[in-house]
């Protein structure tokens, strides 16, 4: 409670610091949704949708400084009205642009738009803890870059999906260092790593809240109207608070703004849903295709995401590493099978893309402080992928493949150019079983030759053993801090060649 407090001060603290929304024209008829802003970014190559209220029938026309042309909209029977007006790509120089909205009761103007790329960040509170609270918070200090823009959608408990906040208003604002403070840290390394190698102006919108499962970000007709979604997601959950129940958060975190276009999405959920392992990738798959088609028109806009962070789930750090916890087939294993079925997801859509955090965790808090390096390793993900730079390197090793010869079990992975450990010790948390029985064995030798690991141990392989009389793991456990990677100094993923449900761990 105290986590979801303090992020709760910290939106209204960011919402409150100054900035006026533009005054409302005398005798306007009209009036746009409070999204629609100065210091804005619009999103390059898509259609700017400029939308608000007026009587079923007014008129209303947009004119925005990049196109000679005027576009207008009438409002529709729900008062609505959407004037759409194309965007180019960026123009040379990022030069600030101008959008006027008017009609003959009056004209809105707003100023200092920049033409870019709008993001969105999902999630929990790992994803809205602020750069104030990491250990990377002096970075603040030097953080003047107006090509950076953040809007930050405050907390609004409402029962049902609402046109428009009543109060506390969301701002666009330049980053600055009176504003880096209170963003998403991750937001804020995200859009700093990504504007800063390309050049393009960069907006972040920030629809994140400490305690929130995925359900409570989804729209309870979608959830409801899918058999089993609705029996794992959503009845469950009927009587929940708004931070679990389906919609909760929905109702005036996303659905408010599904009029903006974006580039993509950051999601960083999942300590909320870890129960739900099975059916979460199913359930974030659906999520992530009804955003892409509300918030942008391209159906396979890039999706982003974090695997869950060790966390040992309330232990003191007296009971956190004893064996019989640290190696243990509680209900605690089920946060290594979440970090499982969260791996799997990249296997639904070819346009996504996880960022692995083994091996800055912290077992003893669900709030990891190493912000910086999870958020830099998105905005890896996005400069390769999205924005062309193949020589960014933005996996860590993934396991390819084992196999037996020479007295050892010889284990090889992709993305393991370089491959290394960060702290010069051997490479911790491989498991090795025999494929008949699930008994892993915990004094395993692990030693890096070239892009392989070796794996030995007294009596482990017999003459004539082969790759089918094993079964390996590599930190398929609830919370350990991991040290092997890549020349990049992104970790390797944990991994199982088995599917047993329940396993004993041993020592020779």
């Amino acid at each position: 409670m105290k986590r979801v407090l303090t992020v709760v001060l910290t939106i209204i603290l960011l919402n409150s610091c100054g900035i006026k929304a533009p005054e409302t024209p005398e005798n306007a008829d009209f009036k746009p949704h409070s999204y629609v802003q100065s210091n804005m970014v619009v999103q390059r190559n898509q259609t700017l949708t400029l939308w608000g209220k007026a009587a079923p029938g007014t008129k209303v026309f947009g004119k925005a400084s990049w196109s000679a042309r005027t576009f207008g909209a009438e409002a529709a029977a729900d008062s609505i009205f959407e004037v759409k007006i194309p965007v180019r790509n960026c123009i040379k120089g990022h030069p600030a642009q101008t959008i006027k909205l008017f009609n003959e009761s009056g004209t809105y103007t707003y100023d200092n738009i920049l033409i870019g790329d709008v993001w969105v960040l999902g999630g929990q509170s790992n994803m809205g803890i602020t750069l104030s609270q990491c250990e990377t918070a002096a970075d603040s200090a030097s953080a003047n870059n107006p090509m950076i823009r953040y809007y930050h959608i405050p907390l609004h408990e409402v029962e049902a999906p609402v046109y428009e906040w009543a109060d506390n208003t969301p701002s666009w604002r330049e980053l600055t260092p009176d504003v880096a403070p209170w963003m998403s840290a991750i937001g804020f390394y995200f859009a700093k790593n990504v504007q800063e190698k390309t050049g393009i102006p960069i907006g972040v919108i920030n629809t994140c809240m400490g305690g929130t499962t995925i359900q409570s970000m989804m729209d309870p007709e979608v959830v409801f109207a899918d058999e089993r979604l609705a029996e794992v997601f959503g009845r469950p959950f009927e009587s929940y608070s708004i931070f679990y129940r389906t919609g909760g958060m929905f109702n005036s975190f996303v659905y408010p703004v599904y009029r903006a276009s974006v580039k993509g999405f950051v999601w960083y959920q999942g300590e909320a849903n870890w129960v739900q392992y099975k059916d979460y990738p199913y359930c974030q798959q659906v999520l992530m295709n009804e955003w892409r088609k509300n918030y942008t028109a391209a159906p396979d806009a890039p999706f982003y995401y974090f695997q869950l962070a060790p966390y040992g789930d309330d232990q003191t750090a007296d009971q956190i590493y004893l064996p019989e916890n640290f190696y243990s087939e509680n209900y605690r294993q089920m946060f290594a099978l979440m970090k499982e079925a969260q791996a799997s997801f990249r296997d639904l859509d070819p346009n996504t893309g996880m960022v692995c955090l083994m091996d800055i965790g912290d077992p003893l808090d669900i709030h990891p402080r190493f912000k910086k390096q999870a958020g830099e390793r998105a905005a890896f993900l996005a400069l390769n992928r999205t924005y062309g730079f193949k020589d960014i390197v933005c996996e860590g090793p993934r396991f390819k493949d084992f196999k037996v010869e020479d007295g050892y079990i010889k284990v090889s992975f992709d993305n393991a150019e370089g491959l290394r450990t960060n702290d010069g010790e051997a490479p911790k948390f491989f498991l090795v079983s025999s494929s008949k029985e699930p008994l892993f064995r915990i004094d395993v030798n692990a030693e890096i030759v070239g892009e392989e690991v070796w794996l030995s141990a007294p009596g482990l392989i017999a003459e004539g053993s082969t790759a089918e009389d094993f079964a390996v793991r590599y930190a398929f456990l609830p919370y350990p801090i991991t040290n092997l990677e890549n020349g990049a100094g992104l970790p390797a993923e944990p991994f199982r060649t088995d599917s047993w449900d329940s396993v004993h761990y041993i020592m020779q």
